[in-house]
């Protein structure tokens, strides 16, 4: 450990995970299409669009291409009559990201690229600032935990918080969203102010840099300015320290020069407010809002199948876990931690849309990880040794869990039952079971990225026939007929004219990020009419030709007539990536052949 003391070691060091951060983001995910998986789609588009606005076209709607913000998702609007671009979302982030625009601007210039702001090229952008901007706010976070824990309880808190949560995903598969830059904001914001109480408050130095921090939060998020909460209360553990820290913060001196350097950081978001509204102050959010004040949505934040705080990232349960037992070892700052983190929940849990679209897991808490890494030091550093170990084995595999989830699902998949993310029936009406509350895909994504390592694993696609099913893969049931006798529910698919209804054309990176190898279907099948030429296909299509087609004959399956039988099997496949999969029942002659609930079960 000496070595690493000597600063320039440190210097070749950081500049090595610096380098692997950015490589482990190229590597992650390569978006430069322009539509949904585009590295700038709809939110991220609409924190982007003020970089293109400043350094290429202005603020005014005459210079954009046509069309523009529709193919950006929606992110941002671009009015020809009142001749303005209008956004809702604040510019931190473009301000944050400004010195890495400039400078692929200026490589695409001198490359001969397209320098339109949306060229491949400016896609490339934030797979090199999220992964630095982590680092760095890593780095504050290990210098204000070693202010209370020792270096290795600071270690494992960080690569906890870095490598078992969201945070990851943000920096490294989604990297222009907000979250990886509040959280190296905050980071920033919580070690000057430590620094600034060390100094007895009269330190301008550190008093400028929590102004600063304070704007920057602000422009990322303005709901996280209850991270303010820390001034008047960090550190403090009785009420004469209470008092004292009051009198030294609400000095006139002291208070002019926070708000002067808070009021010029957020200075140009009031301008641009004031050009697109007409009011330097303005809610840009419109109808959307808080709806929820009165009835937060707790228990679907965090335990929904839908981007649940817990299901995806359990190892926050853990700095739960670690915050209690701070509060009840009575360490410092743990209730004041408690309470700002019960009040983000609170916010998070009453926004109109609480499971905060396509993303992973419950990702504007993330930058409130900053905040809990400190109580699970703390656990780390006080608990017994046997803890100790069990923690960190524990830890270990959510690590694990989390990563897992990311490489075989999300990267691909972006979030949760994607297709359905514009139906709001799907999640508040109805039927939230087939989105917000649907256990049976979320157990279906743990199977996909091999959560549980040695367990064989599948995917299972049922479909009972009923004219309301729904599934992942949008099948809509067609040929279907009420049947007074059917094994379950009241209808049954048929193969009448010509084929059954089934599963179509099904994308095999939807299934599993692995190789599908073997296909076991089984189904109840009632032949009223007899076709001895009917099979059962498995069909598998590679760049719109079929690549594999196997049918097994239905009389070779069951030798039951104008009864209900049950049947399995079982199809081998050729190993290929990339291909659609399906499975249906095929009457040439065209004969009713009743089929109902089917199963397909993909292993791999």
């Amino acid at each position: 450990m000496a070595l690493i003391k000597n600063k320039y070691i440190r210097h070749v060091l950081v500049s090595a995970i610096a380098i692997i951060f950015i490589l482990i983001a190229f590597n992650a995910k390569k978006r430069a299409s322009i539509d949904w998986h585009s590295t700038y789609w709809a939110d991220a588009a609409g924190y982007y669009i003020y970089l293109p606005a400043t350094f290429i076209y202005g603020y005014t709607a005459e210079k954009y291409p046509d069309g523009l913000w529709e193919k950006m998702g929606g992110g941002f609007y671009i009015d020809k009559k009142e001749n303005k671009l209008f956004t809702k979302y604040t510019m931190g982030l473009a301000l944050l990201t400004a010195p890495f625009f400039l400078i692929f601007h200026f490589i695409a210039i001198a490359s001969g690229s397209v320098t339109d702001g949306f060229s491949p090229i400016y896609n490339m952008m934030p797979f090199v600032a999220s992964p630095l901007y982590l680092l760095i706010g890593l780095l504050f976070l290990f210098k204000f935990l070693r202010h209370y824990v020792n270096k290795w309880a600071a270690i494992i808190s960080i690569l906890a918080v870095s490598a078992g949560t969201n945070l990851y995903y943000f920096t490294f598969v989604s990297p222009y969203m907000t979250h990886v830059y509040s959280f190296a904001v905050f980071s920033f914001f919580l070690l000057s102010l430590k620094k600034y109480f060390l100094s007895d408050c009269l330190s301008n130095k550190y008093l400028i840099f929590i102004a600063l921090s304070s704007g920057l939060i602000f422009l990322l998020r303005p709901t996280n300015l209850i991270v303010l909460l820390l001034i008047p209360l960090l550190d403090v553990n009785s009420l004469s320290s209470f008092k004292i820290r009051i009198v030294n913060i609400f000095k006139l001196r002291r208070l002019f020069l926070f708000t002067f350097i808070f009021i010029i950081t957020i200075l140009p978001q009031l301008i641009y407010w004031k050009f697109s509204s007409g009011s330097y102050l303005f809610y840009s959010y419109g109808d959307e809002g808080f709806k929820y004040l009165t009835h937060p949505k707790f228990l679907e934040v965090l335990l929904a199948p839908l981007n649940g705080m817990f299901l995806y990232n359990p190892i926050i349960f853990i700095f739960f876990i670690a915050l209690i037992f701070s509060i009840f070892k009575k360490c410092i700052n743990s209730i004041l931690i408690f309470i700002i983190t019960l009040i983000s929940l609170y916010i998070i849990s009453s926004w109109d849309t609480f499971y905060y679209g396509c993303g992973y897991g419950c990702r504007p808490f993330i930058e409130y990880l900053t905040l809990l890494a400190l109580p699970f030091a703390q656990f780390i550093q006080n608990s017994k040794k046997i803890i100790q170990k069990a923690t960190i084995v524990i830890g270990l595999y959510l690590i694990y869990f989390n990563l897992s989830l990311i490489y075989g699902v999300f990267i691909g998949s972006q979030c949760f039952l994607g297709e359905y993310w514009d139906k709001p029936e799907y999640i508040t009406g109805v039927d939230s079971r087939m989105r917000l509350w649907n256990w049976h895909e979320y157990r279906n994504y743990l199977e996909r990225a091999k959560i549980f390592p040695f367990q064989k694993h599948h995917y299972i696609w049922k479909n009972n026939f009923e004219p309301d099913f729904k599934d992942y893969f949008l099948t809509e049931n067609k040929r279907i007929k009420a049947v007074n006798n059917a094994p379950s529910g009241k209808y049954a698919s048929t193969a009448k004219s010509e084929f059954s209804d089934g599963l179509y054309y099904a994308k095999g990176e939807k299934i599993c990020s692995a190789i599908i190898n073997q296909i076991d279907v089984s189904a109840q099948i009632n032949q009223v009419e007899v076709d001895s030429n009917a099979f059962l296909v498995c069909q598998i299509n590679y760049k719109d030709t079929v690549y594999y087609w196997e049918g097994k004959k239905v009389i070779d399956l069951t030798n039951k007539q104008k009864e209900w039988a049950a049947f399995e099997a079982t199809f081998m496949l050729p190993r290929i990536e990339y291909a659609t999969y399906s499975v249906y029942f095929w009457s040439p002659q065209k004969k009713d052949i009743m089929i109902d609930d089917l199963e397909v079960d993909f292993k791999y």
